[in-house]
């Protein structure tokens, strides 16, 4: 699914030259949103595409670190409440 840009993200590149439906540029832009955008800005993206694209990413270890920690205790919260 396409990415609605924020220029305040992109705001060293053409919007124009970015292509929102190409997956390498989806990437791209969801890490930097990861990487410097506030929680209504990651919110904005959808968890599903977060979680779906992070392991492919190029993030900070710090970042990466936090993302993965939080899926982790989400999915273990899930599966609690399924029991």
């Amino acid at each position: 699914m396409p990415v609605q840009f924020d220029p305040r993200f992109i705001w060293d590149y053409d919007r124009s030259a970015l292509n929102p439906e190409d997956e390498d540029v989806q990437r791209w832009y969801i890490a930097r949103v990861l990487s410097r955008g506030t929680l209504a800005d990651v919110r904005a993206l959808g968890f599903d595409a977060i979680r779906r694209v992070l392991p492919s990413l190029v993030l900070p270890a710090s970042v990466r670190h936090f993302w993965e920690a939080y899926f982790a205790l989400l999915d273990q919260d899930t599966s609690r409440s399924r029991s």
